[in-house]
């Protein structure tokens, strides 16, 4: 897998040891200590992977990964965090990161991430292109999936709803199950290809913005409700009980 990443750490050791360990793998790699570094490699190039450390000079990892998502949808971005405290990365996740690392990682977790991340959203791209597929509707609520255009519309208008590749993942392995409670260890290896690290959080936060997207009433869904120490089910008719 040939691809192109951004690392963004104002921590010159950092950067030197991920540059040898991209190079390693292949990838053409650039590196930035800050926002304005990355914006002039962003401007110059399309990169696959953006790679942000949360603590920057000037802007914070989180307010770029805010401005990438909004330039770019498409480009994956992976938020890493040294600090304690989980907020950052559940923060990240809610402003549009496809996936976090707490620091210090592991080179083979961080490869095996990224790799999953680009698996992903290669084989929704790859969808998307191919017309041919074979459709399936699954109709849920007010909405449908389209799982040939890979889309969730508006069952009476054909409206398109807009998601992430990781919000329509997560949302196709519940209305593939429909009716059914999915808990979070299976939701997160159905979606990503992993299994959950201690208070992973990112199915609960993808799920948070679901419901934004999809309910009338986040704060009381209807359509994507909790089981209590069963997960999460997507219910068919969008109603309470």
């Amino acid at each position: 897998m040939s691809l192109s990443v951004l690392v963004v750490d104002d921590d010159l050791e950092v950067l030197d040891l991920l540059k040898k360990l991209f190079e390693r793998e292949q990838f053409h790699v650039d590196t930035a200590t800050d926002g304005g570094a990355m914006d002039a490699h962003l401007a110059a190039q399309t990169y696959d992977v953006v790679l942000l450390d949360v603590m920057l000079p000037g802007k914070d990892g989180l307010e770029l990964c805010r401005e990438v998502r909004s330039r770019n949808p498409e480009v994956a971005i992976l938020i890493v965090s040294a600090k304690g405290d989980d907020v950052d990365r559940i923060v990240g996740l809610e402003i549009g990161a496809d996936d976090y690392l707490p620091k210090p990682f592991n080179s083979r977790e961080l490869l095996a991430r990224i790799k999953a991340v680009m698996r992903r959203k290669s084989a929704l791209s790859g969808k998307k292109s191919d017309s041919s597929g074979s459709q399936k509707l699954i109709s849920f609520g007010d909405y449908t999936v389209r799982t040939a255009e890979m889309s969730v519309v508006r069952t009476a208008t054909g409206e398109p709803i807009e998601l992430t590749s990781g919000e329509y993942s997560l949302l196709l392995a519940m209305a593939e199950r429909l009716g059914r409670p999915v808990d979070r260890d299976t939701l997160l290896n159905l979606t990503q290809g992993r299994d959950a690290m201690p208070y992973d959080r990112s199915v609960d936060v993808m799920i948070g913005r679901l419901r934004q997207k999809l309910e009338k009433n986040p704060g009381k869904p209807t359509l994507i409700k909790t089981v209590r120490n069963k997960g999460y089910v997507l219910s068919p008719t969008g109603k309470e009980g």
